[in-house]
């Protein structure tokens, strides 16, 4: 369907308008998708191609990655016969002024959301947003902390990067065996991860359930206390067999993570971690029984170890980053839904003068990594000359 033309900007001020995300609004709305929220506008490409690659947005709440084109008139897709070039298959969105058709396609067929940006566009734009930087040498912009749109920018980017860290290890070491090493330092808790890694880096998870997969649960326990123990005595840390059964205090120690390590194990022995966990997160609707289900898995004796706060933080850090990684675009979406409903589990008290402000969506995981990074990076190392939380 075509439109008439309107009265349009030069193409380099809309480069300039999304460089610097200098919009009326940010409630920006994609014809035939909904609505956007750009984390990464992407890098500029002075070469043949789109107008900028690497970019990342996320669309009707699936999240995306790829690159932008930028025209006056949405036309100019066809008149610059872009529907032709291979090297166009990656766009994930044709930013213009003028929606003069509504109907953009690649090469593949596939449609090509639009963002029409005459309505948000600054005709003269002023001093760009701030978008990085949360904290300076000088004062605490303490208004960044009250900025929805810059903590979702920040928090959605530590995302990615988990995802593309296990992706990069996936890469290398095969999906099981970066599930499993993964997992086994986050069943470590902060005090144990060098072990843990330790282990899992010098353990075959796949050669461990072809050895344990007919055996009974004692038995499949007692070998991987063994398997364990041998990797164990060419460290200088040594481990008594017989503590590990059991309910062990306290629970971060070192043989009671291990106890609930060998437990999860064994439990998937017949289906592998792979295969059990996204069952577990297909069977399950809601992030309450999905939660329940993971806590009853490292149930020993009556115990459970991990508890829900920490089977939050292994669904955050690790197993929903995971299956995103090696996931199609509909479990994409699902899986990044289920991110954004996850509470902040476990409490971090130096988390707490955080709570002098009111921080949008405090309450909920993605949020609370934010202010982990920004404490990590920021607040604990002194770089703002005042300070207003102290």
């Amino acid at each position: 369907m075509n439109k008439l033309r309107k009265r349009s900007v030069p193409e380099k001020n809309i480069y300039y308008v999304w460089e610097n995300y200098i919009f009326e609004r940010k409630d920006l709305s994609v014809h035939g998708c909904g609505s956007v929220f750009i984390i990464d506008r992407g890098t500029r490409n002075f070469m043949d191609g789109p107008d900028y690659i690497n970019a990342e947005i996320i669309l009707d709440s699936e999240l995306l990655r790829g690159d932008i084109e930028i025209h006056v008139n949405s036309s100019e897709w066809y008149l610059h016969r872009h529907h032709l070039s291979q090297r166009y298959d990656n766009v994930i969105l044709h930013v213009v002024t003028n929606l003069d058709n509504d109907s953009i396609v690649k090469l593949n067929k596939d449609l090509i959301p639009q963002l029409d940006l005459s309505e948000y566009l600054h005709i003269n734009p002023g001093i760009p947003m701030p978008v990085s930087n949360p904290s300076g040498r000088d004062k605490c912009r303490i208004e960044y902390l009250k900025h929805s749109e810059l903590i979702k920018k920040r928090s959605f980017k530590l995302f990615l990067n988990r995802v593309d860290k296990i992706h990069n290890e996936s890469k290398l070491f095969g999906e099981e065996q970066t599930l499993f090493r993964f997992l086994s330092e986050a069943m470590g808790y902060s005090r144990n991860t060098k072990i843990f890694s330790m282990l899992a880096f010098h353990s075959d998870i796949n050669e461990i359930f072809t050895q344990i997969r007919f055996m009974a649960r004692d038995d499949s326990f007692n070998f991987l206390l063994k398997y364990f123990s041998e990797i164990l005595h060419h460290t200088k840390m040594s481990m008594n067999i017989s503590e590990v059964r059991g309910y062990i205090r306290p629970s971060n120690s070192f043989i009671a993570r291990l106890n609930a390590l060998i437990t999860l194990i064994v439990q998937f022995k017949d289906t592998g971690l792979q295969e059990g966990m996204l069952n577990i997160i297909l069977k399950h609707k809601n992030l309450r029984a999905i939660i329940h289900h993971l806590k009853d898995l490292s149930r020993l004796n009556g115990v459970s170890n991990p508890g829900p706060g920490r089977w939050v933080e292994i669904l955050g850090n690790v197993i929903i980053p995971f299956f995103y990684s090696v996931s199609g675009r509909e479990m994409k979406r699902y899986l990044f839904h289920l991110y954004l409903q996850l509470p902040s589990g476990e409490k971090i008290n130096k988390l707490n003068h955080f709570k002098l402000i009111q921080i949008p969506d405090a309450d909920k995981f993605h949020v609370k990594l934010f202010l982990l990074d920004l404490y990590k990076n920021y607040c604990s190392r002194g770089r703002c000359d005042i300070c207003e939380f102290r």
